[in-house]
């Protein structure tokens, strides 16, 4: 017989083996899932099974559908990008359809924009012991959307986004703008100096760098911040393919200083410093980066 399947369905074992004699064991795992199924059936009448099928069907959709139709996403607390207004997002992850996106407060929070990253990626080894290659474990996709909001001013509201079937509902509180770094100094920008002055009023700034083997970032963070991420990136994009370098430093826990290196610049390609900070009190995030160029302008 049958194992167990989850309550929500509210069907008994026994339907279950009728419908599969009818409509055949592929299909009720179509409707039903791998889990929990076996071969070991019994032949039972035609015209029962399928009437029987027909009930476990349409008493088992509004169940599935209710389970999968609303996912509460946790709560967030995102800072506002500038003094005066800004950008915040988040992503959801396995959403690679949108239908659409709702904000139950516009005076604080406007659907902007998205992107959906829909990519997926295996890797293969050689295998000394059987002669071949072999998939990894730890292969992975990014499958994922991004979802950016334009912050008018502080407050919360309620995030609706439709995909598919299913409603993802979101609350995400804006606070005002802040700068959270008392340093950031990179080693081929201003001689090295503390730049962190430079974003006082916004997160993001344009800055004018020197030839060098190497960037060297170092931060450091005001009372009640974190440091969880600091990346640097010197690449460019030309005809669909990257070229260039990047690393990136994760904090799990946060710090509250660290530093990050790249062993590698061309001042003919611009690069970029991300200093990912996360407020301990509220959780908060803000992202504080610079732009490395030859003439510190757009």
């Amino acid at each position: 017989m049958c194992n167990k399947i989850s309550v929500t369905l509210g069907l008994s074992c026994a339907i279950i083996d009728i419908a599969e004699g009818v409509l055949g064991k592929k299909k009720v795992k179509n409707i039903f899932g791998e889990r929990g199924f076996y071969s070991m059936r019994k032949n039972i009448s035609r015209f029962l099974a399928a009437v029987m099928a027909s009930v476990m069907v349409f008493t088992a959709a509004p169940a599935l559908d209710t389970q999968a139709a609303d996912k509460q996403l946790d709560a967030e607390t995102l800072y506002m990008t500038s003094k005066d207004s800004g950008y915040v997002s988040f992503d959801i992850d396995g959403v690679t359809k949108v239908n659409s996106v709702k904000s139950s407060n516009m005076a604080v929070l406007k659907p902007s924009n998205y992107s959906i990253h829909n990519n997926k990626y295996d890797y293969y080894y050689y295998s000394d012991s059987k002669n071949a290659f072999e998939k990894s474990d730890y292969n992975s996709g990014s499958k994922y959307t991004d979802f950016s909001f334009r912050a008018l001013k502080k407050g919360s509201s309620n995030i609706t986004i439709k995909s598919g079937s299913t409603t993802y509902k979101k609350k995400v509180n804006v606070l005002n703008y802040v700068n959270p770094l008392k340093t950031l100094t990179i080693s081929n920008v201003n001689g090295g100096k503390n730049i962190a002055g430079k974003f006082k009023a916004k997160n993001y700034n344009i800055v004018k760098g020197t030839s060098a083997n190497q960037i060297k970032v170092k931060a450091s963070t005001k009372s009640g911040w974190v440091i969880k991420e600091i990346y640097i990136s010197n690449t460019s994009y030309e005809d669909g393919q990257s070229e260039g370098a990047y690393t990136v430093r994760h904090f799990r826990n946060g710090v509250t200083s660290s530093e990050n290196i790249l062993n590698y610049y061309d001042l003919g390609h611009d690069a970029n410093v991300y200093v990912y900070c996360e407020n301990k009190a509220n959780g908060g995030k803000l992202t504080i980066s610079s732009r490395i160029n030859k003439t510190g302008k757009e």
